[in-house]
């Protein structure tokens, strides 16, 4: 089913960067996003994707897939004036070797570490959930159920059950034709 003709007075404007407690909803965009292009995958029809990324109105889905063309040729018109992610790390790299201030190589790094998520690091998160004592429990148990499972096996018969004749035809016809 293609998607319906947009109404435009529905439509408001597209707050591109988000500052504050705007900085909420623009997560929220950027979720919105990612499930459209998943949903994207498994129909076309609006309304289905309205529900799929938790929009409330149809007009929803028409803003993310604004957002996402707006995306798009922001990367490409970056990418085209030499703004690739090698260049930017790289500016980064030579900020934190030239600089003498302290605070801005701190900067730097705290830039680089939430570039991969890890800027949220807490001692909490380090801390072990057990002791050693713990630890070495778990390692006896494991080598016990290894032992156990290395134990020697009881023989016994297995009674196959009656092939049906019909069956039995059935099979010497498929081997005939197959050539088996």
């Amino acid at each position: 089913m293609p998607l319906p003709v947009r109404n435009d007075e529905d439509l408001t404007d597209i707050p591109y960067w988000a500052k504050g407690s705007e900085a909420k909803k623009g997560d929220r965009s950027m979720l919105s996003q990612l499930l459209l292009l998943k949903a994207l995958r498994v129909t076309q029809d609006p309304i289905k994707l309205r529900d799929m990324i938790g929009a409330k109105k149809v007009v929803d889905v028409y803003k993310t897939f604004d957002k996402l063309a707006m995306r798009q040729e922001f990367q490409k018109a970056l990418s085209e004036n030499g703004m690739t992610f090698d260049r930017i790390v790289s500016d980064l790299r030579d900020v934190a070797d030239t600089s003498k201030n302290d605070f801005v190589r701190l900067k730097v790094i705290q830039i680089l570490m939430k570039s991969l998520g890890v800027e949220n690091y807490s001692e909490a998160d380090a801390q072990p959930t057990s002791s050693w004592e713990d630890e070495i429990m778990k390692k006896l148990s494991a080598e016990e159920r290894k032992k156990e499972l290395n134990a020697p096996v009881e023989e016994y018969e297995v009674n196959a059950p009656q092939v049906p004749e019909s069956i039995r035809r059935q099979r010497e016809i498929e081997r005939e034709i197959g050539g088996l």
